[in-house]
């Protein structure tokens, strides 16, 4: 009787010992220590979520600093050397300004990273470039302009081959890097094409060189089919790159029409070439969403409701 009364009170919940006015100890099942277990990682997690975008944006902002006052020091050196306008070297911090500025709305969500990162910061070198033969629109058509364009064009193209193999070098690539590489480029093409028209080298068609991708995108914001994300092709890449290299070999002084205007058509046909092998796979993609490719004679597999009901006709013709 002894034995079975002492197993008896070993079975028996023990009391929470209540110190003072503290509340009992929370045993490791109780639902308000996993509230507050939760909350307190929820806590943790906002915190460091918090002290992420804050040591982002610091790396972004100087970053963009460094970059801005290197610019500033070529743009009063090309003023000073080459006959540009007086709203020269403010054209260039407002391009660069623009740019940036829309980098840093986008790379807090597309960037899951507490530091701005190298590859990064070299496609900012590459925007930062872009302004110099951006900010030459509207400015004296003239031998050293074309020259400066056509320079700086090569250096940034030759830096696109960096970004990519160092943002996977040192882990941090992101989506925000994959775009914010693939806008500069479609930037450059655009600035191209527009300096072109404008030194005579080829018609206003070449301006659609670098309105096809805003085309594209414009055609996203209409049809939600052409907005899915594409795969990463080398078809497009080289083409890209083909489309910068003749734009600049287009703007070299001694190439003149019609032999430019010849290259630059060559280079919309590629670039058109690429953009109608992209829609026409989203278009394919478009008819097979949400559906299950079900090839001929290949047996579907039931649902479960299906099943369900023909197990109640069954049940219903035995009784």
């Amino acid at each position: 009787m002894r034995a079975a009364r002492a197993r008896h009170d070993l079975r028996k919940p023990r009391a929470r010992a209540v110190v003072g006015n503290h509340p009992p100890i929370l045993g490791r099942g109780s639902p308000c220590r996993n509230s507050i277990v939760c909350a307190h990682l929820g806590c943790s997690i906002q915190s460091r979520s918090v002290s992420r975008s804050s040591h982002l944006r610091a790396s972004v902002t100087w970053t963009a600093s460094i970059a801005l006052v290197a610019l500033v020091a070529v743009a009063l050196a090309v003023r000073a050397f080459m006959p540009v306008g007086v709203w020269y070297p403010v054209k260039v911090i407002g391009v660069f300004s623009a740019v940036m500025l829309l980098a840093i709305m986008w790379v807090d969500v597309h960037h899951p990273f507490a530091r701005f990162g190298p590859a990064n910061q070299v496609t900012t070198a590459r925007a930062a470039l872009v302004a110099l033969p951006a900010s030459l629109i509207g400015e004296p058509v003239t031998y050293e302009a074309a020259t400066l364009a056509v320079a700086v064009s090569l250096v940034v193209t030759l830096l696109d081959g960096f970004d990519g193999p160092l943002a996977r070098r040192t882990c941090i690539a992101s989506s925000f890097g994959a775009r914010f590489d693939m806008e500069t480029d479609a930037v450059l093409i655009l600035v191209l094409a527009v300096l072109a028209w404008q030194n005579g080298k080829a018609g206003a068609w070449v301006l659609l060189s670098g309105l096809l991708r805003y085309i594209f995108i414009t055609a996203g914001w209409c049809w939600s089919w052409m907005r899915k994300p594409l795969p990463s092709s080398l078809r497009g890449k080289v083409i890209c790159v083909v489309q910068i290299v003749i734009l600049v070999v287009v703007l070299v002084p001694i190439v003149t029409p019609p032999r430019s205007a010849a290259l630059a058509a060559f280079g919309l046909v590629a670039l058109s070439y690429s953009f109608l092998v992209d829609t026409w796979w989203l278009w394919r993609q478009r008819t097979t969403t949400g559906r299950p490719r079900v090839r001929h004679n290949q047996a579907v597999a039931p649902r479960p409701w299906s099943r369900s009901i023909v197990r109640r006709g069954a049940q219903g013709s035995n009784s």
